[in-house]
């Protein structure tokens, strides 16, 4: 029997009304020498009826399903064992092919004599009304330099030697939940494969569409997916990582750090849960090190320009990064952040029409006026969005809450002066918007409640968490610095000399100094 050119592999699960398409766009492509694996992953609908019906009117689709679930990992490891094609091709079952990819990709495989052929794709927005625009820019201009561009680690915008695979043993890691893909690829890779590309766009890559009923299950995935996708994803570099790097180190360096940055800007950050949040950064830490020991001289952050890149992606150098506690870290981060914003606090003027407006003539007593002003603000907010959900008009209703806040925060408890009043204060806002995060209007889940609760306090939720009243109040109290300034603030982040040594003492005595530094700046005014 003629041996394939190429096998598909296109794990399948639940995907009863979108299947179809996938495997249209397979099937018409022209290419007669293929055989398509479809992988049943113990779909509970019609996915495995409609899989059977294709094979009867197609030879080509060859059937697999599996007697437990096991993923898309388990899924294509099953394909890869009866695959008899040249070439391999992996197709995601709610996605599409665009016409002639195959054809594009085998032509250039085959002329070349390349294991690996990568080229552009396009994504698919469901939700308007499948509007489809290419996503891949490349940048590189030598195929095996596009094989490391952060945008094109994909898996399925790809065409690969099926004998590269077998000699290389690579399978998908069954025990990730996310990432797995990652792996491969980067397994794959570190095999030094011949690369071929294509500017053609060969791929449809549907974008998932948000369901508005978010039930209790999703909810629950999202407070830890973050978390696992940051630990997955380190988890993968430093497992490629574990032994030293011998070929295409520059491309793999770069690669490494836009991955890096990604997993923090992108995944740490935006971690709610202070537990997990910490979790994440413990294990963020430990992988980093892990792979600098492995790389010395490599990938340890050494050289001027990956300290630098490290700088520009963690805030401070790597030397400094590897001493810190978690909640150093968090307050470093915090005073890093304040230091760059601009945030005059609370109008004079405002204030003085505040205490008019009360008709309070004893400066001793607007701290005791405020504060219980602060608590009938916040009593009149945990009545109102803990007894209804604001179904209608989502967003604004959202924008209205984190406002409320917002002037709370600003014009109520900003002014108290009284040190007692004021971690009273701090402690109950802390805990109404714990309880009000159960709402859907006040969670803090989404990306927006993210940023606006940062624009509130000036740090995100689990670093308010985390902090006492005391390291709170030190990590928001620098509200500028002058890029020109050589303050011990960016001394911390940037000196060498500060690694191993940098604890409460010496934030404190950085905070202390720039404090000092406003005064006198005011006074002299």
């Amino acid at each position: 029997m003629r041996q394939p050119l190429i096998s598909v592999i296109v794990p399948a699960y639940n995907l009863e009304d979108c299947l179809g398409r996938a495997l249209d766009s397979i099937l018409k492509q022209g290419i007669k020498d293929m055989e398509v694996i479809v992988v049943d992953d113990l779909s509970s609908d019609g996915t495995w009826e409609l899989i059977k019906k294709y094979q009867k009117s197609d030879k080509r689709i060859v059937p697999i399903h599996m007697n437990q679930r096991s993923k898309p990992s388990g899924a294509r490891n099953a394909a890869l064992e009866v695959a008899t094609g040249k070439y391999i091709h992996f197709c995601d079952g709610d996605d599409a092919i665009p016409a002639k990819s195959y054809k594009i990709m085998l032509e250039i495989a085959e002329k070349e004599n390349v294991d690996i052929v990568t080229g552009n794709y396009m994504r698919m927005y469901p939700n308007e009304r499948n509007a489809v625009r290419p996503f891949s820019q490349y940048t590189s201009n030598t195929a095996i330099e596009r094989c490391f561009e952060k945008s094109n680690t994909t898996l399925w915008n790809k065409l690969y030697r099926r004998s590269f695979i077998e000699e290389h043993g690579l399978r998908f890691d069954e025990t990730l939940r996310y990432s797995e893909d990652l792996l491969f690829y980067m397994e794959f890779m570190l095999g030094n494969p011949k690369a071929g590309y294509t500017d053609a766009n060969v791929y449809i890559y549907t974008e998932p569409t948000q369901n508005v009923e978010i039930d209790e299950s999703i909810i629950g995935v999202q407070r830890f997916a973050n978390k696992l996708c940051m630990q997955n994803g380190m988890y993968c570099y430093s497992h490629v990582f574990e032994k030293p790097l011998t070929k295409n180190i520059e491309q793999w360096k770069i690669l490494y750090r836009d991955n890096l940055n990604w997993h923090y800007q992108c995944v740490f950050r935006l971690i709610n849960s202070p537990k997990e949040k910490e979790e994440a950064y413990t294990c963020m830490k430990d992988e980093i090190i892990k792979i600098a020991k492995a790389n010395p001289g490599v990938l340890d952050w050494s050289d001027a320009k990956s300290y630098r890149e490290f700088v520009d992606i963690m805030h401070m150098n790597f030397a400094t990064f590897q001493t810190l506690t978690y909640r150093e870290f968090l307050i470093l981060d915090s005073i890093r952040e304040r230091a760059r914003c601009n945030f005059s606090g609370v109008n004079l003027q405002e204030l003085h029409e505040i205490i008019s407006e009360i008709n309070i003539k004893e400066s001793n007593d607007v701290d005791k006026v405020l504060y219980d002003k602060l608590i009938e603000q916040i009593n009149d907010i945990k009545a109102r969005y803990l007894s209804t959900k604001y179904i209608y008009q989502k967003k604004l209703i959202q924008s209205t809450y984190w406002t409320e806040w917002q002037l709370v925060v600003r014009h109520t408890w900003a002014p108290i002066q009284n040190i007692e009043l004021k971690k009273n204060a701090w402690n109950i806002m802390r805990d109404t918007i714990t309880v009000l995060s159960d709402n859907e209007i006040c969670s803090l889940l989404s990306e927006t409640a993210f940023w606006k609760i940062r624009e509130v306090f000036g740090v995100d939720y689990p670093t308010l968490m985390a902090l006492s009243y005391e390291e709170y109040i030190l990590a928001t109290s620098i509200k500028e610095v002058k890029e020109d300034l050589n303050t011990d603030v960016q001394k911390i982040f940037i000196d060498d000399s500060y690694a191993g040594n940098v604890g409460m003492k010496v934030i404190m005595k950085a905070a202390r100094g720039w404090m000092t530094f406003k005064i006198n700046r005011k006074l002299k005014r």
